[in-house]
């Protein structure tokens, strides 16, 4: 390996701007600034040199250590873990971040992880082409959002800013004597070889952008079927049944069911995290244990499985077991929930059909998916005062909806029109780092006590039962009740002629 092939790659990756650089020597860290005259100790002025190679090369050398500022626009996204002495709390809250980078489209071979040489960790994006500071801030905090962490921004914080340096990798930690070096993303104990940075793969900037400007539709000079085709490839595969929704829905599951596998284990690979869901829900729901009882039990549970049926550490299988426990226990959560039957109006289908926007503008077809999913998942769970929890992973995964942001500014938009309301938003949780469910109610959701509710038949042309939920459940229900016509006086042509398609 070159030590002139490694600069290179430092120059390429990291650097556009020489002027004003970190310099760190003996464990004093300071700012030079280039091109201007400097005054010295002794009275004496002198002009400072920029950021050059060999520089680099004393910094691959240990006689000092780099670092380097942006300019208004960075090469790269850096996530700067700093948890002072507590580095199992770094790790934790590195994978958190790693999970919500994956979750949001981020491929693990776009994603880079180093070892700060003492008790902190970097996350680093390399870009195709340098993006505004600005946006890559945003990429940053819908990255913290989608991992539940904006309230984090101490302890993980964004590099490079023009004010705000890092230091290169592959230098010296003085205090430890120890390399920055490159390690594994799912193993970050585990270090890598510094060739590791001649084969970077850089990250395409479209998918920062996709991450914090999704695309919406944008009909304007598509034909009909173009239109349709193109709502049909977005909307319909990534639209997927909640695994709460289909507890209980089963007639052949039963207690005796549940029963079996708390005695008997898990019955195949990969069913680790949906049978805990669910034997977590037996517990309370049949047998009435409070939350500290069922804690003890399950985790005693999943001591007991056999290890090979499942491939997530056991460290990291009870911390998730933890999670589902608070989520059921802080919503109350019921088996025999999903048992409930559920009607659903021609208004109702009319009020998503027709919603629209502060500027006037009907929100697209994906934007209404949303809405009626927020409806189906209100009638499952609501409270008799209307409330109903819904995470943001459960709104990813019902509609295909996939960036945080752009869910939270869309929520933002349909209580401001009226559509729901906002109960409890990003509130945390007393006495940890977490926030609670976010609380919300659909305020055109039609009431149980109504006549058309109480008295739904199989002939009432203003009533649907649904009985399953999945991605052509909105434009069945629209095709059973709406006529061409009458889509096309509702709706933009495109979208009448998308609703009014059969999947």
């Amino acid at each position: 390996m070159a030590q002139t092939d490694i600069i290179t790659a430092l120059n390429d990756l990291y650097i556009n701007r020489r002027n004003l650089y970190l310099k760190q020597v003996n464990g004093a860290t300071y700012t030079i600034t280039a091109g201007k005259r400097m005054t010295s100790k002794k009275g004496g002025t002198f002009k400072t040199r920029p950021l050059v190679d060999s520089m680099l090369a004393d910094h691959l050398k240990g006689k000092a250590s780099y670092g380097v500022f942006s300019t208004h626009e960075t090469k790269f996204i850096l996530f700067d873990f700093d948890f002072k002495d507590d580095y199992d709390s770094c790790k934790w809250y590195y994978y958190k971040v790693y999970t919500a980078l994956i979750e949001l489209g981020i491929t693990d071979e776009h994603i880079y992880t180093t070892y700060s040489g003492g008790k902190g960790l970097h996350i680093t994006l390399y870009l195709d082409e340098p993006m505004k500071v600005t946006d890559a801030e945003r990429f940053y905090m819908s990255v913290l959002e989608a991992a539940e962490l904006s309230h984090m921004t101490r302890n993980i914080e964004y590099r490079p800013k023009a004010t705000q340096g890092v230091k290169l990798p592959l230098g010296l930690h003085y205090k430890t004597g120890k390399r920055v070096c490159f390690v594994e993303n799912m193993n970050v104990d585990n270090e890598l070889p510094a060739e590791t940075i001649l084969s970077v793969n850089k990250m395409p900037l479209a998918t920062v952008y996709d991450v914090i400007e999704p695309c919406e539709y944008d009909y304007i000079g598509m034909t009909d079927e173009q239109a349709i085709e193109r709502a049909e490839v977005e909307i319909l595969p990534n639209i997927k049944t909640l695994d709460v929704y289909e507890l209980g829905a089963n007639n052949e599951i039963t207690a005796d069911y549940y029963h079996d596998i708390l005695v008997n284990g898990l019955k195949a690979k990969g069913s680790r995290h949906k049978t805990t869901f669910q034997l977590i829900l037996f517990l309370k729901t049949y047998y009435g244990l409070d939350e500290s009882e069922t804690t003890a039990q399950i985790i005693q549970w999943l001591h007991d499985q056999d290890a090979s049926l499942y491939d997530t550490p056991l460290d990291e299988a009870i911390q998730d077991t933890l999670e589902m426990v608070d989520y059921i226990y802080t919503n109350d959560s019921e088996l025999t929930i999903a048992n409930k039957e559920l009607y659903v109006t021609v208004d109702e289908l009319r009020t998503i059909l027709t919603a629209t926007d502060s500027n006037g503008k009907q929100f697209t077809p994906k934007q209404k998916t949303v809405l009626f999913a927020l409806l189906m998942h209100a009638k499952r769970y609501a409270q008799p005062n209307g409330s109903f929890y819904m995470t943001y992973d459960q709104i990813i995964e019902v509609t295909g909806y996939a960036n945080r942001d752009s869910i939270g500014k869309l929520l933002t938009e349909l209580e401001k029109q009226g559509y729901i309301a906002i109960q409890r938003r990003n509130e945390a949780q007393a006495g940890t780092n977490r926030n609670l469910p976010n609380v919300y109610e659909v305020l055109f959701m039609a009431k149980e006590n109504t006549d058309i509710i109480r008295n739904a038949t199989s002939e009432n042309i203003g009533i649907s039962r649904v009985l399953a939920y999945d991605g052509t459940t909105l434009k069945d229900l629209v095709n059973e009740h709406f006529t061409t016509k009458q889509l096309r006086k509702l709706l933009p042509r495109k979208q009448a002629e998308y609703f009014n398609s059969i999947a």
